[in-house]
């Protein structure tokens, strides 16, 4: 079981692509996130307990256009007084006055990274089982265990993941009425997050047509293999004794690795998933006024769609897509 982080390790699919435009995306993901470390290893304390990397850049698909999606973890787990308001300001500032390469842009305001998360409300078990709690801590909790990579303070990265994987953890039920694992309940939450995705993809830049397919191509793709990927390694571990410490060793690997691993036709796979991904960057480009395309989905992206959705049902199984479509 690989035990290093993406960020940290070569590209893993050269037999299936070697020459594809995801072995570039990888080694720029690798560049920026080792940028961004230093930047935010250079600042003055008090610092973050950890930073996560999210999005594209955590699963090594970064290109020059990525948005930065950074996960600013606080500890304030022991009521200590943390002024979350001014690190998050400070990690921002740095960044944009340091970091080389492409132009920074804060987060949107409103959106979840554009305050840093708390430990301790991420893993308030008081909080389990509310159904309104506040959507930035739901995604938080959510972004940190299935898309994201540690940039600093790794170790302290893994306990938080360990302790939200904890706070996931729930037996009475399962044991009262014969629920599929421990992990019953995860589950379901992560399917609430994929049902907001796919919502969210129907409205969102609406009146904007080349934004609009881009988000749809995206959710068809990276998001739909992120989610599938997750649900099936809680499938694959089970019952499994030290399946936490199984589920944690999952997310070492990035979401097409894990389908690829589990794959007969991984090549396929990768190569579907790299024509959907230039796609998408493609109509990124567009939508930043950099490049010259024509925004419309062709035959031909409904094929690579519908390929790659056979391909994760194949590598997968049923039970895990038939939930995801």
């Amino acid at each position: 079981m690989t035990t290093s982080w993406p960020q940290d390790r070569p590209f893993p699919f050269s037999k299936h692509v070697p020459s594809g435009e995801l072995v570039t995306a990888w080694e720029f993901s690798q560049r920026r996130i080792s940028d961004v470390a230093r930047v935010i290893e250079s600042l003055m304390e008090p610092t973050p307990a950890c930073v996560a990397v999210s999005g594209s850049l955590s699963r090594m698909e970064g290109h020059e256009l990525s948005d930065l999606d950074l996960l600013i973890v606080v500890d304030d787990r022991d009521e200590r007084e943390v002024d979350a308001e001014d690190l998050h300001r400070r990690v921002w500032r740095a960044l944009e006055e340091r970091l080389p390469g492409p132009e920074v842009e804060r987060p949107t305001a409103g959106g979840i990274f554009s305050r840093c998360v708390s430990w301790k409300d991420v893993t308030d078990l008081s909080r389990r089982g509310v159904v309104d709690e506040d959507i930035d801590t739901f995604g938080h909790r959510i972004q940190l265990l299935i898309d994201s990579q540690p940039v600093t303070g790794s170790e302290q990265y893994v306990q938080l993941q360990r302790e939200i994987l904890d706070w996931y953890r729930e037996d009475r039920i399962r044991a009262l009425f014969g629920e599929s694992s421990t992990w019953h309940w995860l589950w379901q939450d992560v399917q609430r997050y994929w049902r907001s995705l796919r919502s969210r993809s129907c409205w969102i830049a609406s009146g904007r047509l080349g934004k609009s397919m881009e988000i749809n191509l995206k959710l068809r793709s990276s998001r739909q293999t992120l989610v599938a990927a997750f649900l099936h390694t809680l499938d694959r571990v089970g019952m499994t004794d030290g399946c936490d410490e199984l589920i944690l060793e999952a997310l070492y690997r990035t979401p097409v690795e894990r389908l690829a691993d589990a794959s007969t036709r991984a090549a396929e796979l990768v190569g579907a998933y790299e024509n959907l991904w230039a796609r998408c960057r493609e109509l990124n480009h567009f939508n930043s006024g950099a490049h010259d395309v024509t925004p419309e989905i062709s035959d031909a992206d409904r094929q690579i769609v519908g390929q790659l959705a056979e391909l994760t049902c194949e590598a997968i199984g049923s039970k895990s897509l038939n939930w995801i479509l």
